[in-house]
């Protein structure tokens, strides 16, 4: 199953559109702040997010739970591909409907691998995907240009979903206690 999540009046043949207005017909009418979502454990090989994560949760902790619903949703090596207005672009700024902005680095804080090598090196990145219990992998970041202004106007980023986690919370501590270095 692929879905096209907050899909608005943009279909695209072969995802199920998702979206919370009713004028704009979805397949599945859904309010995405309303966990959990309507999809089965492991079911989802593809989620588009296009122009929507920037406008979901004001609150931090609800936007978490939204990425732990992705992680929940989708299948093991699942594919995520998100579009964004680029934090810097004063579209950003003008459209008060956005909430947060939406970085390479806020994304690679739920990569497992990356928290446990932020502890042994004493880094200050919150540790998301350990504290979250979700694993995924940043393996794509593209900017694009806008040609009439030749400013950076949106952010295109692929994350892999990875099941099972990568580090389970014994493991992560573990190695932890072996090589942490002394503050």
């Amino acid at each position: 199953m692929k879905l096209n999540i907050g899909c608005g009046y943009k279909k695209i043949e072969g995802y199920i559109g998702v979206d919370i207005d009713p004028d704009a017909r979805p397949d599945v009418l859904h309010d995405l702040t309303i966990f959990p979502w309507p999809f089965e454990n492991d079911t989802v090989e593809e989620i588009l997010l296009i122009n929507i994560l920037e406008h979901l949760c004001p609150d931090p902790k609800e936007y978490l739970k939204v990425w732990k619903e992705i992680y929940r949703i989708c299948k093991p090596n699942a594919e995520i591909k998100i579009e964004v207005t680029h934090w810097r672009n004063d579209n950003f700024y003008h459209d008060p409907t956005h909430v947060r902005p939406i970085t390479p680095v806020g994304i690679a804080m739920m990569d497992q691998t990356r928290n446990q090598r932020d502890i042994v090196n004493n880094g200050s990145e919150t540790k998301l995907g350990l504290q979250l219990k979700v694993d995924f992998d940043l393996v794509g970041v593209r900017y694009v240009v806008d040609s009439t202004t030749g400013i950076v106007g949106e952010c295109h980023y692929l994350a892999k979903v990875i099941k099972p986690a990568r580090i389970t919370s014994t493991s992560w501590r573990n190695k932890i206690n072996e090589t942490a270095k002394p503050l």
